[in-house]
């Protein structure tokens, strides 16, 4: 049932629920869910054969009220390992159940991680809607300096107009639907291209076109590259209009010199833009 909600929902989470129901052989067991609902940051719920079902956190689970039971403690004890916790609910037969989910560090990460403070980042942070301590396990494995967990939506685009008046930029980098406010607030958002849902790549002012965090240092120093040409360039052009100003008004400057300073000074402008070719074909190499 919860691989019958988690079909109509993007998140992580769904995609994980619906393709270990796939390796169990039960994705066929239920029909995809009806009048599906998502409660953003919380969890997701719908109808499955006649029944309401939610699927979220464990706050969600009590959005409505009620006491704590067996499976409250279960799911306490479950986060306090480490894992991450979906309670799922049939409302119409008050039964209560939860999936354990165990986080794995994207291969490769710390790497991504020490390459982005070698290239300048000054500090880098986790923002989490998932428990703390997994949070801090995973930030720890990865060489992050600051977690932020169990966050709303909302929580992160504070946390992120903290650290906007803590450091003045902040890139922001996420795949999922509770991101997309935090990317519109940073001051560049990124998404992941092939993760990110729809929203987060229609909010976010970088699209990286492959799941791979390593090409994160690579955007990082190609914008630079890109920021040094364009700088020069208009400095270059300035530098030609202001020389020709000059000889115009001493009288020394001719129309063949205008026709030949503006298109010499397009064909640099040409070239010196096209030296970005290069940078990405030595990254291929």
């Amino acid at each position: 049932k919860a691989a019958a909600v988690e079909l109509r929902s993007e998140h992580a989470l769904g995609r994980a629920v619906t393709d270990y129901a796939g390796l169990q052989g039960l994705s066929g067991r239920y029909a995809p869910s009806d009048e599906v609902t998502a409660f953003t940051g919380l969890g997701i719920e719908g109808l499955v054969a006649g029944h309401k079902i939610s699927v979220g956190s464990h706050a969600f689970c009590h959005r409505n009220g009620g006491a704590e039971d067996e499976v409250c403690a279960a799911v306490a004890e479950a986060e306090n390992q480490g894992y991450t916790v979906l309670v799922l609910e049939d409302e119409c037969c008050k039964n209560r159940c939860y999936l354990s989910i165990s986080d794995k560090l994207r291969e490769g990460v710390p790497e991504t991680i020490q390459a982005l403070k070698r290239a300048g980042i000054e500090r880098t942070v986790m923002l989490t809607g998932d428990n703390r301590h997994i949070a801090q396990l995973m930030a720890k494995k990865a060489g992050i300096d600051e977690v932020h967990g169990e966050l709303l939506p909302e929580d992160k685009v504070r946390v992120v107009e903290d650290l906007e008046r803590q450091y003045g930029q902040v890139a922001m980098v996420g795949d999922g639907v509770n991101d997309a406010p935090a990317l519109a607030r940073a001051t560049v958002g990124i998404a992941m291209g092939v993760a990110g849902t729809d929203t987060a790549l229609e909010t976010a002012d970088v699209a990286l076109m492959s799941d791979d965090l390593s090409r994160l240092p690579f955007a990082l120093r190609l914008s630079r590259r890109a920021l040094a040409i364009v700088r020069s360039n208009v400095a270059f052009a300035l530098i030609v209009k202001a020389v020709f100003l000059t000889l115009a008004v001493a009288g020394v400057a001719t129309l063949w010199m205008a026709v030949i300073a503006d298109v010499g000074a397009s064909l640099v402008v040409i070239l010196n833009g096209l030296r970005m070719l290069g940078f990405r074909d030595r990254l291929a190499s």
